[in-house]
């Protein structure tokens, strides 16, 4: 139980307990549950408020519960006895205005290196005092105020809270404005957190081990090796366009219902922009992903969530959003043999409603054509060209808000595809494309350089029916991710295969391993 009036620490808390498959319950009470008496050390005062909680609560004495308190310290205001605003920075920061604060730094020689501070106290049955974890972070005032808008899925990132004006050391902007992701590696209260919970998981470990064992075994994230009874939960994997749906599908699965537990909500570009201190000042979310991509791997993202981030909690299921390239479909199929691939789509003026709609309040929006061309920078990526082909499943999010819920809600239940409106398998037409795109790629692959569609057409009539020239060209113009076209006047069109190109083969002879257009197996 976490003892806390706060309605943005519990949601922290509980996202950090939920990612370890740990639950979670919030201290509901018309009263603080304990005096913020803030003289002393914040130990202290943690510790008097667990023994006031355990005399006020009688039932919490039998129960694992803890409090945290925030604390910060402004250097260019504080003395080495004294920190300011330290345990009172609720009230400070309700008193203080962000020009306020800059004005007082730039009289102070503009120091504006900062200390966050969040230290917890467990409080653990039959034990005398409390266990007390501390998590701190360095960093700067910002040199502008927050211009950003909160975050709806993780309220505790948001601009109106000292989040907005803090910059973490290693850090380009604040800590509010980043992503939950990103912002994991620099939050103070975070790391208390997380020490938390590896304490419990060792009293739980401890708790379950036969009477001779001495050793806890370790948890490892790195490979997601299959155990002898391994039992996997489904990990869905959501892709498709701009204002599709995809977050909305993440949200409501970490929302949880009366019907089932929350599930855990990854956000892929979140974590891509983790790397390198995230995108350079004047460039586009396009551009940074291309370099991120290019000096780490196209399936970097995949590989963070499950070598550094989440690791065997994915096994516990989880919904995945964001990806962009098909490298990172192949490796997270390669770990998790659960996923299910989701492509989530809807006509493009019902997406570019959406897109208006998220920016009323702003200035910037984009005309249709514009918007329409973030589709384009995307599938130039790899996978949104191709992910109606390489999904499990299609999902139409064509109507309101309600009805895509009720759809999200009988997916994670596991209702049959039959019975879910808009849901079901990659139609025919689509079929016939991946069929055709794979023997034109899988041509390619075995050559020792570019093709001509003429080459192209002799060499599948030697797996089955030729694919004519004319219709090579058609299907691969469509897909130049995946093949790159030379074209040299009046010499005929050459094809070469891309990385993107060779993900693609290996992905389809993998998990759906087409024949022919006629003969389609499907991924089950």
């Amino acid at each position: 139980m976490f003892y806390t009036t706060s309605s943005d620490k519990f949601a922290q808390a509980q996202f950090a307990f939920q990612r370890s498959g740990l639950s979670i319950t919030e201290f509901k009470s018309r009263d603080d549950p304990y005096r913020e008496d803030e003289d002393g050390t914040s130990i202290e005062l943690l510790t008097r408020a667990i023994d006031e909680i355990r005399l006020t609560v009688g039932q919490a004495d039998g129960t694992l519960f803890f409090v945290e308190d925030t604390s910060l310290r402004i250097n260019a205001l504080s003395t080495e006895a004294h920190e300011i605003p330290g345990l009172h920075v609720k009230e400070w920061f309700k008193d203080t205005s962000f020009s306020a604060l800059d004005a007082e730094l730039q009289q102070r020689e503009n120091d504006r290196t900062v200390t966050v501070k969040s230290d917890i106290a467990l409080h653990v049955p039959h034990l005398a005092t409390p266990v007390c974890f501390h998590g701190e972070s360095r960093g700067v005032v910002s040199s502008t105020p927050p211009d950003f808008a909160p975050n709806v899925e993780h309220p505790w990132l948001r601009p109106d809270s000292f989040n907005g004006w803090f910059v973490p050391d290693g850090a380009e902007r604040p800590l509010g404005a980043m992503g939950v992701e990103e912002s994991w590696r620099y939050d103070f209260r975070a790391m208390a957190l997380m020490q938390l919970i590896d304490r419990i998981e060792e009293f739980a470990a401890v708790i379950n081990l036969p009477g001779r064992a001495a050793v806890r075994r370790v948890r490892r994230l790195g490979a997601l090796e299959p155990t002898l009874f391994d039992v996997y939960r489904p990990l869905y994997v959501v892709i498709g366009p701009t204002c599709g749906g995809k977050t909305t599908f993440g949200m409501r699965a970490a929302k949880g219902s009366s019907e089932r537990e929350p599930i855990q909500h990854v956000e892929a570009s979140d974590v891509v922009r983790t790397f390198d201190g995230g995108p350079r000042l004047q460039e586009s979310p396009l551009d940074f992903a291309l370099r991120i991509l290019k000096s780490y791997g196209y399936d970097v993202a995949a590989r963070r969530i499950v070598d550094e981030y989440f690791g065997e909690e994915l096994r516990l299921g989880a919904v995945i959003t964001g990806f962009r390239t098909i490298e990172e479909l192949l490796y997270i199929r390669g770990k998790l043999p659960s996923t299910r691939v989701i492509y989530v789509e809807a006509p493009a003026k019902t997406r570019y409603e959406r897109y208006l709609h998220r920016k009323r309040a702003e200035m910037d929006s984009l005309p249709l054509q514009e918007f329409l061309k973030i589709d384009e920078g995307q599938a130039s990526l790899g996978l949104l060209s191709v992910g109606s082909q390489l999904a499990d499943f299609r999902l139409l999010n064509d109507q309101n808000l309600t009805s895509y819920h009720q759809q999200i809600e009988a997916i994670l239940s596991g209702l049959d595809v039959g019975a879910i409106p808009g849901y079901g398998r990659t139609p025919a037409g689509q079929r016939a494309d991946r069929a055709q795109l794979f023997r034109c790629l899988g041509a390619l692959k075995t050559a020792a350089g570019p093709l001509s569609t003429d080459e192209i057409e002799v060499r599948t009539s030697q797996s089955g029916a030729a694919i004519r020239h004319n219709n090579a060209n058609k299907i691969l113009k469509q897909y130049p991710a995946l093949a790159r076209r030379f074209d040299q006047g009046s010499t005929r069109l050459r094809y070469e295969i891309t990385p993107s190109g060779l993900a693609y083969v290996a992905y389809v002879e993998q998990y759906l391993t087409p024949t022919d257009a006629t003969d389609e197996r499907v991924a089950t």
